[in-house]
């Protein structure tokens, strides 16, 4: 009982009766044996059908709002089910109706769910189209169709059963232009299967047939359909992937009935457009940005600072894979933890632990140290609007160009050379601080009292005035710039590099800081290391940078953002090291001479780098047992699978979950050039 006016007076008294006895609607129903919609209907005294408007069949907007309901409960239902549950509802309707609404609703494809037993009649009903024409297939042309298949993935149920494993000797595709180029969608018989070519011979596994209602865009409506010869596949066990595999097409034979999930998938990633990065096409992360996607166009005069891979809430990669229902990378790990690796989600709570860059500097990044977990929980409860978290912030830089940056404290003897040639910068830190340091660098032996004259001097250093600083360095500038004009060498106060600050940030506290701070020049390839509490600054070129997931940053010059002296000052280590220590030496993975391992001391990240000669035709990406993201940064691959075709190219990011592997087939044209961020256990 659907409907008021089949609810007969006696009913009608019943439920005002049980509604003043406080009854909901819904026990007023099962009491007197309706429908909750007709008790709510009586009692707000609304009808339908004939009744409201005098139409046969009428749908209130009351009633769309309860369709888009039904059909947003589960997207993968036959035209029957929804119009049965929609009259159910109260709606008088019929098959046709539903599916104009339910189009109307942006809905542009529904499936009928096909049971095995309809196989048959399905194929029949494909070859029995007038004007089909019958072409032997080739694999150019199943490839094609493989493809179709994965454009049709979002669409197709859940619950399709495999109809048995065959091998197929002879396949012929039938195919047909749509005469009805205003029909709201098109019948699709298509063949979902996994190709293997070996020896000039193809066969095809798992196969299972579906009919879609399908529209492709705005392109040209078609009809096509494959019919199939098929035998009996002699070893069922064997399931055979290679080029022409589509993860969209194949079910799993230990899974009858569920799709194959997505684990190996493309993704789009941020960029942030920072001032200190390279502009347009001279920004590394430009060039990768603008070659992921053709459609992007570089802009010459706009900053291209960093790429962001990984799941930071202000930069989550996007998906861009359509068999994926999330948006970003962050929603589909939330939904799917385990693909994080058992250890990973135990060690850090079902969250990516890292995040994966590519930096282009064109100006100095600030004079920084990141805290350890300690002070930054500390940082975190004192001062949240500039310690946005309590993690620590370790990092790796990796050079795809000469990369130019400051890290970590030079020898002592040096700083004390700077003090004995440079008097500006002996003014700045005072006589008292200066004698101590040159007495402490007498006497190697006492590391503890080294430090903590360091600290003295630093301290002294950063502390200065603002006016006192802007003197002493105008004053050092002008002598710099007078020795370039006279072509004298300016390298024992690195006076290049001190000039160079200078236009950028003039008077700034930073720019005496490199007398303090190791200059470290990375070739392509090389890295350092930046631990805890240890003084950096990234000063130009461009770098693959890996970190833990976090935002804390203690700043102390060359930068406008927020200075933080005093914490800067305490925190950091003053351990002196030359240069050559603080780079960082990667090591070889066993039993793959493509690939070196950058791992640093702590459990966040790891980076792999990986490079692939081009008389190397093929390469399998190694199972980890860790999620893991991919980058390439040069030279074209494919990868042809269980995970479906990819095409990669530079600046191409993917997604690996955690046991997961991929064979690339290289192009003979370029080395391949791959890093990959994991987190190893």
């Amino acid at each position: 009982m659907g409907k008021t006016s089949d609810l007969t007076d006696v009913k009608k008294a019943i439920i005002d009766t049980l509604k003043q006895e406080g009854k909901t609607q819904k026990e007023i129903s099962q009491q007197i044996g309706c429908s909750q919609s007709a008790v709510s209907r009586h009692l707000n005294g609304k009808s339908v059908g004939r009744k409201q408007c005098g139409r046969k069949r009428c749908t209130t907007r009351r009633g769309d709002r309860t369709l888009r309901k039904i059909v947003e409960k589960d997207l993968f239902q036959t035209l029957g089910n929804l119009r049965k549950q929609w009259t159910e509802s109260g709606v008088e309707t019929s098959r046709a109706t539903v599916h104009r609404r339910v189009q109307e609703m942006g809905y542009r494809c529904r499936i009928p769910q096909l049971t095995s037993g309809g196989l048959s009649t399905a194929f029949q009903n494909a070859v029995d189209k007038p004007l089909m024409t019958v072409t032997r297939v080739n694999i150019g042309l199943l490839s094609a169709a493989l493809r179709l298949v994965t454009r049709c993935l979002p669409w197709l149920p859940g619950d399709l059963g495999i109809v048995g494993r065959w091998r197929a000797v002879c396949v012929t595709a039938l195919q047909q232009p749509h005469s009805d180029a205003a029909a709201i969608g098109i019948d699709v018989y298509i063949a979902a299967a996994s190709l293997n070519v070996t020896g000039g011979t193809s066969q095809i596994t798992d196969l299972t047939v579906c009919t879609a209602l399908y529209q492709i865009g705005d392109l040209t409506y078609s009809r096509a359909g494959l019919e199939l010869q098929l035998q009996p596949d002699p070893d069922p066990e064997v399931l055979p992937a290679g080029p022409g595999c589509s993860p969209a097409a194949i079910l799993d034979p230990g899974t009858a009935g569920r799709r194959r999930s997505v684990h190996v998938f493309l993704l789009s990633c941020a960029v942030q457009d920072y001032a200190w990065g390279k502009l347009g096409g001279d920004s590394e992360v430009a060039q990768l940005w603008a070659s992921g996607d053709s459609e992007r166009k570089i802009e010459p005069k706009k900053p291209y600072a960093e790429l962001w891979m990984g799941t930071h809430p202000k930069g989550d990669a996007l998906i861009t894979d359509n068999r994926v229902n999330q948006k970003t990378l962050g929603q589909w790990i939330a939904s799917h933890p385990e693909c994080l690796g058992s250890k990973v989600r135990q060690a850090f709570q079902d969250q990516l632990p890292f995040l994966f860059k590519v930096l282009s500097v064109r100006l100095a990044l600030s004079i920084q140290a990141h805290p350890d977990k300690t002070l930054a929980k500390k940082l975190h409860a004192q001062f949240p609007q500039h310690y946005p978290d309590d993690n620590h912030k370790p990092e790796m830089a990796i050079a795809l160009t000469p990369f130019r940056g400051l890290c970590g404290f030079r020898p002592i003897s040096e700083i004390v050379g700077f003090l004995q040639g440079i008097p500006e910068f002996r003014t700045l830190i005072g006589p008292d601080a200066a004698q101590q340091l040159e007495s402490s660098a007498e006497d190697p032996g006492k590391d503890a009292e080294q430090r903590k004259a360091m600290q003295q001097c630093f301290t002294c250093m950063m502390q200065s005035g603002k006016k006192e600083v802007a003197e002493q360095l105008n004053l050092l500038v002008q002598r710099v710039t007078q020795q370039v004009q006279r072509a004298e060498d300016v390298s024992s106060c690195i006076g290049d590099l001190l000039l160079t600050l200078h236009s950028q940030f003039p008077g700034d506290i930073g720019c005496f800081a490199i007398y303090f701070l190791n200059v470290v020049t990375l070739q392509p390839g090389e890295a350092m290391y930046l631990g805890a509490n240890e003084p950096h600054a990234y000063l130009e070129g461009d770098c693959v940078e890996c970190m833990a997931c976090s935002d804390n940053t203690v700043r102390a010059g060359l930068t406008p953002k927020y200075i933080d002296v005093d914490t800067l000052c305490a925190m950091l280590t003053y351990t002196p090291a030359p240069a050559a220590d603080k780079l960082f030496t990667p090591s070889p993975v066993s039993g793959d001479s493509c690939a070196l391992l950058y791992n640093p001391p702590v459990p966040d990240f790891s980076v792999i780098k990986i490079e692939v000669p081009s008389s190397i035709s093929q390469y399998q990406v190694a199972p980890l047992d860790s999620a893991s993201i991919l980058l390439l940064v040069r030279g074209q691959a494919k990868s042809q699978g269980i995970h479906g075709e990819l095409c990669l190219r530079a600046g191409s990011v993917l997604f690996i979950s955690a046991n997961e592997s991929i064979s690339l087939t290289v192009e003979p044209a370029h080395n391949l050039l791959l890093f990959r961020a994991c987190c190893l256990l």
